[in-house]
C-alpha cells in the first residue's frame, strides 16, 4: 500500500468539474487542430486532443499514423476519459514530452484502448502516480524498454493487450507499489526480458509491496532471452496467479522473491497454471528469498533444461508453503535450486505434493504443442486430477470448472464439447505498412560465425548471408549503396582483421556474396571501416576503405571495382589508429566528399576532402580545417555517417562516440563546415540504451520513405532509427523504431 501524494499543478476548480454534457472527440490524420473535432471536422493531433478532454469525454483516433501523447488530466469513477484507436490507428513515435508513445501521468479513470504502438525509445504505454486506468486492447511492439509500463497506479487493469519484442527489458511491467492491479488475457511474447514483470521496488518511495493482484488467463511465450521470467513478482504479496499457460520460456517460469520490493512475496496462490521452460530456461517455479505463506496447486510444471525441473524453494521460503495436486517434472530442490531431488525425494523432505505426480513428456498432454494448441487431450493425464478447493471456477476460455469428473490440471479445462481452434500465435510483426524507406545493413561484431543481415526500411529481412565464410567469426562492419550500378542497393562489407582487411560485395539483387575482394590495406590485418557515395558522378556508388592501423584511406570506383586513389590523410607523429571513413555530399555539388576520424595522442581528429580531388593523379583538396568534436562526442575514436537530414542541400555530418567514450551522438551542420568552416551543432543526444564500453555507431538512411534522410544509431545490441525532420537541438530525437536484431547473441553490431 503506498500513499499518493502528488502536488496539483491544475490552478482552478474548473479542471476537476465535469461538463454537463460530456464530448466526443475526433482525430484523424486529414485533420487540423484549429478545426472543431468532431467526426465531420476532426483534429490531426492526439496532443492536441490530450490538451482539451476533460472528465466524461471521448476521443475516437482513426486509421493512420501519429506521434504519441502525455495526458495529465484526470476523469472521475462516473465520467472516465477514454481514447479508442479505430482499426489502424497507429503510434509510431513517441509524444513530445517523454520518450514513450503513450504517457499518462497522474492521470486517473483514464482507458487507453485500441492502439497500435511501435518503436518507442521507452515505453509504448506509461502510466504512472495515477489510479483506476484501464489499458485494453493494445498492441505494443518493438517498443525499446517495456510494451507497457505502471508505477504507483492502484486500482489498474491490462488486459487483452498484446506486447511483444520489447529491446531491452519486459513486455508488461507494474512497479512501485501500486495496489489491486488486473493484469489478465494479454498475449506477451518474444520480449527480452519477462513477460510480465512486477516489482514494488521500495528504492522507489511508498512501501514496496505490490498486494492484491490479479494475473489470470495470459498467453507468455518466447520471453526471456536475456534473463528474468515469463511471471516475475518482487515483493508481491496476498495475489493470484491463475489460468496463465506458459511456453518456450528461455528463462525461468514464474518466479516469486524479493531483490527490489519491500517485503518477501508472501500469502500468493499460483493455481491451474500451464508452464513449460525451454531447454536454455531455469525452474518452473521459483521461491526465494524468504517468500513464505505461497499456495501452489493444480499446475503442469516441466522444465526442459537438463538440470533444473519443476519447483525450487529456498529453505527459508518453507513456511506455510502449500503444495499439492500439481503435474510436474520429476525434479525439484529444497536449496534454491542447488541440488535436485526427485518427487519421492521432495516428498520425505518436505510432506508436500502428497497427491502430485510427474510426467516425462509433457506434449502428450496437449492437443497439437507445436502448432500452439495447448488444449488438454481427452486422454490427457492432467483431465479430473486436481482439487476443487479453491480451484478458478472457469478456465482461461471460459469453460466451467469441473466440466467432467473432477477440475483438470493446468490452465485449460477439458470441455465435454469439442474445444474451439487455437487461436493462432501473433503474427511474427504488426501488419506492415508499405515499404517506402531505403533499406538498411546490420553487420554482427564477433564472436559468432559473421552474418550480414539486409532490412527492408520496415525491418523485414531482405537476405543474410555469412560474407567471409563460415569459419570468419570476426566482426562485419557494413555499408549500403548501388555500387554495382544496376539501381538496386548492396551491401559492402568489411572484416576486422582476420582476413587481410578484406572488402566484399554482397549483391542487392541476388543476396550473394561477388567475386570481387578489395583490400584496404596491402600490409594490414586490422579493423576495416568501409562507406559508399558517388564520388565521380556517375550515378554508381564508390567505395572508400579505411583501417585501425594508419592513415592511409583508399577509394575505388563503383563499377568495376578500379583503385581511384590512395591518400594519407593525416600526420604520422602520435597516431593512435581508429580510421573511420564517410563519403557523402557535404557541399552540395552533387558529388560525394570524403570526411575521416582518427584517433590521436592529442585527441580525435575529423577531416574533409572535396570528393571531385579524390582522382588517380589528383593533389586531395581540404573541405573544412581539421577539426575535434570536444565534449559533444567523445571516446577512442567516432564513427561517421553523412546525409543531409535538415534539407538545406548540404550533407550533414554525423559522429557516434567512440569506445570508452559519453555514448553520444552529435550531428554538425554540413554547410556551415564547408562554407564558414564553422562547427555549428544541429542535434545532440544520447540514443536510449546507449552503452560506453562499445561506443554508438551511426548510418543515414531514409526509413519513413518521407524524402527526408533519418539516423540510424547501434549502441550495445540496439538498433534505433530516428526521424531526420526537425531534429532538436537537446533532448532525444523523435524514434521511429528501435530493435534487436538478434536477441540470441550478446554484443555490438554495424549498422550502414
Amino acid at each position: 500500500m503506498r500513499t499518493k501524494a502528488r502536488l496539483s499543478t491544475r490552478l482552478g476548480v474548473e479542471w476537476l468539474e465535469e461538463r454537463a454534457v460530456p464530448a466526443a472527440y475526433y482525430v484523424a490524420t486529414t485533420g487540423t487542430d484549429s478545426a472543431a473535432g468532431t467526426a465531420a471536422s476532426p483534429w490531426k493531433t492526439l496532443q492536441h486532443a490530450a490538451d482539451v478532454v476533460r472528465a466524461g469525454d471521448t476521443v475516437t483516433v482513426r486509421a493512420g499514423s501519429y506521434t504519441g501523447f502525455y495526458l495529465s488530466t484526470d476523469g472521475t469513477a462516473a465520467s472516465r476519459i477514454t481514447f479508442t484507436g479505430e482499426a489502424g490507428a497507429k503510434i509510431t513515435s513517441r509524444n513530445a514530452r517523454t520518450a514513450d508513445g503513450i504517457n499518462l501521468e497522474g492521470a486517473d479513470y483514464v482507458t487507453i484502448q485500441g492502439f497500435s504502438v511501435t518503436g518507442a525509445g521507452r515505453a509504448g504505454i506509461r502510466s504512472v502516480t495515477n489510479h483506476d486506468v484501464i489499458i485494453r486492447n493494445n498492441n505494443c511492439d518493438s517498443n525499446a524498454v517495456w510494451g507497457i509500463f505502471t508505477g504507483f497506479s492502484d486500482n489498474l487493469t491490462i488486459e487483452n493487450n498484446v506486447t511483444s519484442r520489447s529491446v531491452q527489458q519486459h513486455g508488461i511491467y507494474v512497479s512501485n507499489s501500486g495496489d489491486n492491479p488486473i493484469i489478465r488475457g494479454n498475449v506477451s511474447w518474444g520480449n527480452r526480458g519477462c513477460g510480465i514483470h512486477m516489482n514494488g521496488d521500495v528504492s522507489q518511495g511508498g512501501d514496496g509491496i505490490i498486494s492484491n493482484a490479479l494475473v489470470e488467463n495470459n498467453v507468455l511465450y518466447s520471453n526471456g532471452a536475456g534473463g528474468g521470467s515469463a511471471i516475475n513478482a518482487d515483493g508481491v504479496q496476498n495475489s493470484v496467479f491463475r489460468n496463465n499457460l506458459i511456453y518456450n520460456t528461455l528463462a525461468a517460469g514464474i518466479t516469486l522473491f524479493r531483490q527490489d520490493g519491500g517485503g518477501v512475496s508472501s500469502g500468493n496462490l499460483v493455481e491451474n497454471n500451464t508452464v513449460l521452460v525451454a531447454s536454455i530456461g531455469r525452474w518452473a517455479l521459483s521461491i526465494t528469498n524468504g517468500s513464505t505463506n505461497n499456495t501452489v496447486r493444480n499446475n503442469i510444471l516441466y522444465s526442459a533444461q537438463s538440470f533444473r525441473g519443476a519447483i525450487s524453494i529456498s529453505a527459508d521460503s518453507l513456511s506455510g508453503f502449500v503444495s499439492d495436486y500439481n503435474l510436474t517434472e520429476n525434479v525439484f530442490s529444497v536449496d534454491d535450486g542447488n541440488t535436485a531431488l526427485s518427487l519421492t525425494q521432495w516428498r520425505a523432505a518436505t510432506g508436500r505434493d502428497a497427491h502430485s505426480f510427474t510426467t516425462a513428456d509433457p506434449n502428450s498432454l496437449f492437443v497439437n504443442p507445436s502448432a500452439g494448441d495447448y488444449h488438454l487431450k481427452p486422454t490427457s493425464a492432467a483431465v479430473d486430477k486436481g482439487t476443487t478447493v479453491g480451484a478458478p471456477p472457469t478456465d482461461a476460455e471460459g469453460t466451467p470448472r469441473p466440466s467432467g469428473g473432477g477440475v483438470d490440471i493446468g490452465h485449460d479445462e477439458l470441455a465435454t464439447s469439442p474445444p474451439p481452434p487455437a487461436s493462432p500465435p501473433p503474427p511474427a510483426s504488426p501488419p506492415a505498412p508499405p515499404v517506402t524507406g531505403q533499406p538498411f545493413a546490420v553487420g554482427t561484431n564477433g564472436g559468432t560465425v559473421a552474418k550480414v543481415t539486409m532490412y527492408n526500411a520496415d525491418r523485414t529481412v531482405r537476405f543474410t548471408v555469412t560474407p567471409f565464410g563460415s569459419a570468419y567469426t570476426g566482426a562485419a562492419s557494413v555499408a549500403v549503396g548501388d555500387v554495382t550500378g544496376d539501381g538496386i542497393a548492396d551491401v559492402v562489407v568489411g572484416s576486422n582483421g582476420l582476413k587481410n582487411a578484406q572488402v566484399v560485395i554482397v549483391d542487392g539483387a541476388t543476396g550473394t556474396v561477388r567475386s570481387e575482394k578489395l583490400l584496404a590495406s596491402n600490409t594490414y590485418y586490422g579493423a576495416t571501416s568501409v562507406a559508399v557515395g558517388d564520388v565521380t558522378g556517375d550515378g554508381i556508388a564508390d567505395i572508400a576503405v579505411g583501417t585501425d592501423g594508419d592513415r592511409t584511406v583508399r577509394v575505388f570506383r563503383g563499377g568495376d571495382y578500379s583503385k581511384l586513389i590512395e591518400l594519407s590523410t593525416g600526420p604520422a607523429a602520435g597516431y593512435w589508429g581508429r580510421t573511420q571513413v564517410a563519403l557523402g555530399d557535404l557541399n552540395g555539388d552533387g558529388k560525394a566528399d570524403l570526411v575521416v576520424s582518427a584517433l590521436y595522442a592529442t585527441g580525435i581528429t575529423v577531416s574533409g576532402f572535396n570528393g571531385t580531388s579524390l582522382r588517380a593523379g589528383g593533389t586531395p583538396t581540404a573541405l573544412f580545417g581539421t577539426f575535434s568534436p570536444g565534449v559533444e562526442v567523445s571516446g577512442k575514436g567516432v564513427t561517421l555517417a553523412i546525409g543531409d537530414v535538415n534539407g538545406d542541400g548540404y550533407g550533414d555530418l554525423v559522429l557516434g562516440a567512440g569506445e570508452w567514450g559519453n555514448g553520444r551522438v552529435a550531428v554538425y551542420s554540413g554547410k556551415s563546415l564547408v562554407q564558414a568552416n564553422s562547427k555549428v551543432l544541429l542535434a545532440n543526444f544520447a540514443p536510449a540504451g546507449a552503452v560506453s564500453l562499445g561506443g554508438v555507431r551511426v548510418a543515414i538512411r531514409d526509413i519513413n520513405g518521407d524524402g527526408e534522410l533519418d539516423i540510424i544509431t547501434s549502441s550495445g545490441e540496439l538498433v534505433t532509427t530516428f526521424n531526420g525532420s526537425n531534429l532538436p537541438l537537446t533532448g532525444l530525437p523523435t524514434s521511429l523504431f528501435a530493435f534487436d536484431p538478434d536477441t540470441t547473441v550478446a554484443g555490438g553490431v554495424w549498422i550502414g
